[in-house]
């Protein structure tokens, strides 16, 4: 699954298209609903990125990040 490895590259493509949808007046939205829906879209995700972008600790790390 493309998402699993390159989330990041998904959420700029999803945005991307949103923009480009909302440009060419396939959707008929106003300014402020244009904008409200883009900002939405890259909140919910960023969100859903960053569950697969999160720092995880090192195997045999303790919990404050020291290796010994």
């Amino acid at each position: 699954m493309i998402l699993r490895r390159e989330p990041v590259l998904v959420q700029a493509a999803v945005v991307a298209v949103l923009n480009l949808i909302v440009a060419f007046d396939v959707i008929s939205l106003t300014p402020s609903q244009s904008n409200a829906l883009i900002a939405l879209t890259a909140a919910v995700l960023g969100l859903i990125t960053r569950r697969y972008v999160a720092p995880v600790p090192l195997p045999g790390t303790k919990t404050d990040g020291s290796l010994w």
